[in-house]
């Protein structure tokens, strides 16, 4: 059997069109491409409709470019819909990189990036490492919240993960369980030196003192912590444990007001947790 021939070539290894088709302007053209041409898209157009749903199914008008460029007073807030989480996750990362790129391109406009949980989106932000790092030369200020370490190593691995915790300048440590949260905070405080000094009880014999390095914090502290008592950390001043004030204590605060009301409430208790944090980390 000619090898040219069973690959689709004449004598001369020339490739010769299938059977069944015909030649245009000196192109293949095979009877299947149509039917493969659409399984391809009917594939595509899959993927597409399981991605843009929810608030995403049809086009919209506002644009983050756009926004960044004036908020005008204005809050962006991204509610991620954890049930959809498998499916919507790459837009959100897109949202949230393009944010962050746009929010540093003007570095005379301050940016704030409150980024809820993002060991939950199942998904890397591509560009939280530069916002950490480099945003605060940018007038962009990141504010992580986690829940645990932990699934933050299972989402961006453990390298990169201690590598993002590590360019946080504040760390604000409430009650945790998981080991590696643990270990991270206690860590993050530090240790310090203790003497110990070992007497047998005999007059006569010299006693002993020694020096052992120890975490600030038991294991046991930071998982027994009360709601609202935390450690509170900032790179070269130290930490400071103390007491902060939960969202549930101000409930009854907004609980019987009006839109106008709750709106200056609600900024009057911003202010305020505003500058008790300042005072409290003040003190470092």
């Amino acid at each position: 059997m000619n090898v040219a021939a069973q690959a689709g070539g004449d004598d001369n290894g020339r490739r010769t069109p299938p059977a069944g088709s015909r030649c245009r302007n000196g192109r293949i053209i095979n009877p299947e491409t149509e039917r493969q041409a659409g399984s391809v898209f009917a594939t595509a157009q899959q993927q597409v409709t399981d991605l843009f749903v929810g608030d995403f199914a049809e086009s919209g008008e506002f644009s983050i470019r756009e926004y960044m460029q004036n908020p005008d007073g204005r809050v962006l807030v991204l509610d991620y819909p954890i049930r959809q989480s498998g499916t919507i996750a790459p837009v959100f990362r897109y949202l949230i990189d393009q944010a962050i790129m746009h929010g540093m391109d003007d570095p005379d406009r301050s940016a704030y990036y409150l980024l809820d949980e993002i060991e939950h989106l199942d998904t890397t932000i591509k560009r939280l490492g530069e916002l950490i790092n480099v945003g605060r030369g940018v007038n962009c200020q990141a504010i992580l919240s986690l829940q645990s370490v932990a699934q933050l190593e299972d989402t961006y691995g453990k390298e990169r993960a201690h590598a993002l915790l590590s360019g946080m300048v504040t760390v604000i440590g409430l009650r945790t369980a998981d080991e590696e949260s643990v270990d991270f905070l206690r860590e993050t405080v530090g240790t310090s030196f203790e003497q110990y000094t070992q007497n047998s009880g005999d007059d006569h014999t010299l006693s002993e003192s020694e020096e052992k390095e120890e975490y600030q914090f038991a294991k046991g502290d930071l998982r027994n912590f009360d709601p609202g008592e935390t450690v509170i950390c900032r790179q070269g001043s130290g930490w400071v444990h103390g007491q902060i004030q939960l969202l549930e204590d101000r409930a009854s605060f907004f609980a019987l007001c009006n839109d106008r009301s709750c709106t200056e409430r609600f900024e009057s208790f911003i202010e305020q947790s505003a500058i008790f944090t300042q005072r409290l980390v003040g003190t470092l």
